[in-house]
């Protein structure tokens, strides 16, 4: 018998992570069709995840720009981490923080894009 404490991706460790997916999943469903309460809660996620491709060509795009716009010694993007990680010391959650706040910067262009109900697709 398999331990689940062992690295990612053994046969026990993705069983047991699937069934808790499909827990919650299920949980989830059941909210959003009987309440619509996940819709209330998780709406934000919508509109990104309606239009991936949008969100992902336009997060290519502003970060190419910010690696050429020139801020302090470096680039924009590496001086926004610079400012972010000076407050918050820890690189681990100053990580979290910056991924989230990177994520938010693409959320209005998604809600807009949702709205206007233009999708971008292969």
């Amino acid at each position: 018998l398999d331990i689940i404490s062992k690295p990612l991706w053994t046969p026990p460790y993705v069983l047991i992570m699937a069934g808790i997916d499909m827990l919650v999943l299920s949980v989830l469903t059941y909210f959003s069709y009987n309440y619509g309460i996940v819709e209330r809660i998780f709406g934000i996620f919508l509109a990104v995840g309606r239009n991936p491709l949008g969100v992902y060509v336009l997060s290519g795009v502003v970060i190419r720009i910010f690696l050429c716009v020139p801020f302090g010694e470096g680039n924009l993007y590496d001086g926004l981490w610079l400012i972010l990680k000076g407050f918050i010391p820890d690189a681990s959650l100053a990580a979290l923080i910056y991924a989230g706040l990177w994520f938010m910067c693409f959320v209005i262009p998604a809600e807009i894009l949702y709205r206007k109900k233009i999708i971008f697709t292969v």
